[in-house]
């Protein structure tokens, strides 16, 4: 089972780390996978503080990093091009 986490929008900064931290790896059965993607270029500083917060949970062996991506093209269009990686985790 995996658990992908889709908006139609960006999320609110900090909003979804702190659920990350609190609530994800609650609902993830041992095994199951959480799939995210993040934007590239354009949420530096949001992109730091997840990667902060993932570390500590996989530091704390909860869940393990099965495949980043490289960067791809997220979406593309008159004034701006958005690339995006995508991680997925397994809960232990």
């Amino acid at each position: 089972m995996a658990l992908c986490v889709r908006t139609s929008r960006q999320i609110n900064k900090n909003i979804f780390v702190l659920t990350f931290s609190q609530h994800i790896i609650n609902v993830i059965k041992p095994g199951g996978l959480f799939i995210f993607n993040l934007r590239a270029q354009t949420a530096e500083e949001y992109n730091r503080e997840f990667d902060t917060v993932v570390s500590k949970v996989l530091q704390e062996g909860k869940m393990v990093l099965v495949e980043k991506t490289d960067e791809f093209p997220l979406y593309q269009n008159n004034t701006r091009k958005v690339n995006a990686i995508v991680y997925v985790y397994r809960r232990l």
